[in-house]
């Protein structure tokens, strides 16, 4: 798993120095809901993420991120902890300038996930890891050059799981991120 992380960020860098005048670290917390096993509604997860961005062209961007939550559910007999890893690559254009520091930008990504799930039952514990499946999404960002280096983006992102089931996913995402 780790080979994997690391192979996607060295072609993400690798297309992004091909293409890019602006390379930036980039990092956030997210707020996922999706909707619940037994569908009486929609259950929040905390997101971390990481990843790098380009811009080039400057109204086009593409961005290689890694993303995680962890979610315990227990009673008294029974323990479901679910790890959750997400890479997606996402190309954004820039729709508008509010105004010279601020900007709202539309994209478009793709990429994979997988969940490791381990379920304790009393005193007996079983480890699963899935396959990777396929997620394809859209969203919108709000970004604010706080410095020359330095901005600040929120957005909202709608995915699909492509394999199983076309049931959405929505992400509310606060972002920072540095320009090299």
């Amino acid at each position: 798993m780790r080979q994997l992380l690391i192979i996607f960020f060295i072609l993400i860098l690798s297309i992004q120095n091909l293409l890019a005048s602006d390379v930036a670290a980039v990092g956030g917390l997210g707020v996922r809901a999706e909707e619940e096993q037994n569908a009486s509604g929609y259950d929040g997860q905390g997101l971390l993420i990481i990843g790098f961005e380009s811009v080039f062209q400057k109204d086009l961007k593409l961005l290689g991120e890694f993303s995680f939550f962890s979610s315990t559910t227990a009673d008294s007999s029974l323990t479901v902890d679910r790890n959750h890893y997400e890479l997606m690559a996402w190309l954004g254009y820039q729709a508008f300038l509010i105004d010279e520091v601020t900007s709202v930008w539309l994209e478009a990504g793709t990429g994979f996930f997988w969940e490791s799930i381990e379920t304790g039952v009393v005193s007996q514990t079983q480890s699963n890891t899935g396959d990777l499946e396929l997620l394809l999404g859209v969203g919108a960002d709000l970004r604010y050059q706080l410095t020359d280096q330095l901005f600040l983006s929120g957005g909202l992102r709608f995915l699909i799981n492509t394999n199983n089931s076309l049931e959405p996913v929505f992400d509310l995402l606060v972002k920072m991120g540095y320009k090299f």
